[in-house]
């Protein structure tokens, strides 16, 4: 009697094994086809499709792997951009204060200046 239940999920966490031990997609398919017991009636269709299978899981690992680096990019960027916009919040903010303090606008672009490694031409986009 063939047994069809949990031939995938077996077929996919053996490639994983494999590929954690560095095996390449095609390479970890095509050993846990191999490496598959005969009573998964699902091992028949692979053994006489494998390269279509083959071919299948790395176009799906493939995009995985570049929707993961799109995301890891997407992040990276909305850090710096993050990172610019807080940076000029606390430049204007530092301004406010100094310029309810009273102090100068020649003495508050000196201490920009000084405090955020700015020009004074940057500084006095602030003021």
């Amino acid at each position: 009697m063939k047994i069809i239940i949990k031939g995938d999920s077996w077929l996919i966490n053996e490639i994983r094994i494999s590929q954690a031990g560095g095996y390449k997609i095609k390479d970890a398919t095509r050993k846990a086809v191999k490496a598959m017991p005969d009573e998964f009636l699902i091992k028949e269709f692979l053994v006489v499709n494998l390269e279509e299978v083959e071919g299948m899981l790395d176009t799906e690992y493939n995009e995985a792997e570049v929707m993961e680096l799109f995301k890891e990019e997407g992040r990276a960027e909305g850090k710096i951009e993050g990172k610019q916009e807080g940076r000029i919040e606390g430049i204007s903010g530092t301004v406010n204060i100094l310029k309810d303090m009273d102090i100068s606008e020649t003495e508050i672009i000196q201490k920009i200046c000084k405090q955020y490694n700015l020009t004074e031409e940057e500084a006095k986009k602030y003021m």
